[in-house]
């Protein structure tokens, strides 16, 4: 947070924007703990880390993702280990097409319906036309995390 501070003093930035920029790190902490955390998995041995995974990534757990439901736990654990966590600011939207997201945290909506945590969204991303492809646009009610490959 200090460097934030230096950053907005530095560049002379507005408080508003200031204010959005402190809130939006104070939001983000849970995130950099989590990304942190993904380095523990390659320290546990392949079977450790897969049954960590699977108990802790509960669209996986649920079967969210049609094309994951009968893949091995090692697999799981590698596709787990390259999904990148991303934050958006209220009122944002968020538009990536052939991307699967994951909304781990914070209220979002899809074409006017809620999302709840652990939604998965985008994952006919494996389709190979572009037409039997969803074209979507998340919409951030509040300050949402959200994972994606």
């Amino acid at each position: 947070m200090d460097e934030l501070n230096y950053f907005v003093r530095d560049r002379g930035l507005p408080q508003e924007l200031a204010r959005r920029l402190r809130a939006f790190f104070m939001h983000s902490r849970d995130m950099v703990r989590q990304d942190a955390l993904k380095n523990i998995l390659t320290r546990l041995s392949p079977d450790l880390a897969s049954h960590c995974v699977f108990q802790t990534c509960a669209f996986l757990r649920d079967g969210k993702v049609f094309f994951l439901r009968r893949c091995t736990k090692a697999f799981l654990c590698a596709v787990v280990s390259k999904l990148h966590l991303e934050q958006f600011s209220p009122k944002e939207a968020v538009h990536h097409p052939q991307t699967m997201f994951i909304v781990r945290r914070g209220l979002a909506a899809k074409g006017g319906r809620i999302l709840p945590a652990n939604a998965v969204v985008g994952a006919d991303l494996i389709l190979d036309s572009a037409h039997l492809r969803e074209d979507f646009r998340i919409t951030c009610l509040t300050y949402v995390e959200l994972a994606h490959y």
